[in-house]
């Protein structure tokens, strides 16, 4: 596994500790945002709480997709739920990947702003 790609797991497994509990992608109720988190509901939180949600949400999913990998490996899933969990996982990689590249790009341009 890259160094960049356990640097972001570790990164996301802190605010998952931080974070309240979340439920796991198969208890959502509301019908995924474009992004795949939740409904897109904020129900009135502050960014922090929204963002620690958001990475609790990846964290499970991705946590969801490495045991059900295991459990296939082992015999004891079917295939299909098998495949669901690793293609949920690798959306939420792409998704988190592609909020990261955006919150760099605007860091970089509020570093070229002029003063």
């Amino acid at each position: 596994m890259d160094l960049s790609l356990n640097r972001a797991l570790a990164g996301y497994a802190a605010v998952q500790k931080n974070a309240a509990p979340v439920a796991t992608v198969a208890d959502k109720t509301t019908a995924p945002d474009a992004i795949g988190f939740g409904g897109g509901k904020t129900d009135g939180k502050d960014f922090g709480t929204v963002f620690r949600e958001m990475a609790g949400d990846a964290l499970s999913t991705m946590r969801t997709g490495e045991t059900k990998s295991l459990a296939g490996v082992a015999g004891q899933a079917d295939v299909q739920s098998v495949v669901e969990a690793l293609a949920a996982a690798e959306m939420t990689m792409r998704t988190v990947v592609a909020i990261r590249d955006k919150v760099v790009a605007a860091y970089q341009d509020i570093l070229r702003m002029p003063i």
